[in-house]
């Protein structure tokens, strides 16, 4: 019996987001053509979803439940330890496709650049306006910044510090990072560089990933001319109703990726003057609201 190739397996992550979920992979269906996929959907664990029987009239779909929430990375992990595409999209559940030649356009750069280990599009909004799609790799001198030890001339913050960038390309360029929202990878490289790192649970597991793809040779380029729409904020602190518990694993995906700029002391150091940023921070808070009462 012959198997169809898979060309390209669409992973996508559910958490607490059915209805967004739902309508990423209609957008897939609806926009890929002409091109043998997958669609893998991976549930970690929210507290209630009807997806599998939701997803059970969607052709060339996979539904996978966990019995609890691993984090982003490795759920897009699991998720492509069942694909078998040669090429990998991961797409958010709060993003869709708007265009047909969305894949194709990530899949012809990455075969005719050899070098290019991931592509990524133009995020917009539902509106149509540019939405947060790449980043300069977290350093020092930003987190000092953010702790408002050493703050930035706006101009220098924008241009080498800023994490979180909008697309203001008219051609592929090459990037620090790219949001994982909507990403394209090969197979090949991942088998040999690996997807993302298990350590992150949530939040810069996508820097911490271009970061080594790029240490080993290979470039993450942003494409402005295919446009994906990302809501934003619907698949990660909005899915959470414990914001201390996001805080804490903001902090400490950002101690493991600026073990990647710096020596572990530094970032261990960097580390507690940011928990200690944090409380006296949400004592002010108290202390403003105890006196405006």
């Amino acid at each position: 019996m012959n198997t169809i190739q898979i060309e390209v397996s669409i992973i996508i992550i559910n958490y607490n987001t059915d209805e967004l979920t739902i309508q990423a992979v209609e957008s897939v269906l609806k926009y890929v053509k002409d091109i043998s996929f997958e669609i893998i959907v991976v549930d970690n664990d929210s507290k209630e979803t009807k997806l599998a029987s939701a997803l059970s009239a969607f052709q060339n779909t996979h539904f996978y439940p966990l019995d609890s929430n691993i984090g982003f990375g490795n759920a897009n992990n699991f998720g492509y330890s069942k694909s078998k595409g040669d090429f990998i999209f991961l797409l958010n559940s709060d993003a869709f496709l708007i265009a047909e030649d969305t894949i194709p356009s990530f899949i012809d750069y990455l075969e005719n650049n050899k070098n290019v280990g991931c592509v990524g599009g133009n995020l917009v909004s539902e509106k149509g306006e540019t939405n947060i799609s790449y980043g300069n790799f977290l350093s020092i001198e930003k987190t000092l910044h953010d702790y408002g030890i050493k703050k930035a001339r706006s101009e220098h913050f924008y241009a080498t510090l800023a994490t979180s960038r909008q697309c203001c390309f008219n051609e592929p360029t090459p990037v620090d990072y790219l949001t994982a929202a909507a990403i394209m990878l090969k197979r090949e490289l991942i088998e040999k560089l690996g997807l993302f790192d298990p350590r992150y649970f949530m939040y810069f597991e996508d820097m911490d990933l271009c970061f080594r793809y790029q240490k080993n040779g290979y470039l993450c380029v942003l494409l402005p001319d295919v446009k994906i729409v990302h809501i934003g904020g619907q698949s990660g602190l909005a899915s959470f109703q414990n914001n201390t518990f996001l805080n804490k694993q903001i902090q400490y995906s950002k101690y493991l990726f600026l073990q990647n700029v710096s020596t572990l002391p530094t970032a261990y150091f960097l580390f507690l003057v940011g928990k200690m940023v944090s409380i006296y921070r949400r004592v002010k808070r108290k202390i403003k609201r105890k006196m405006n009462e």
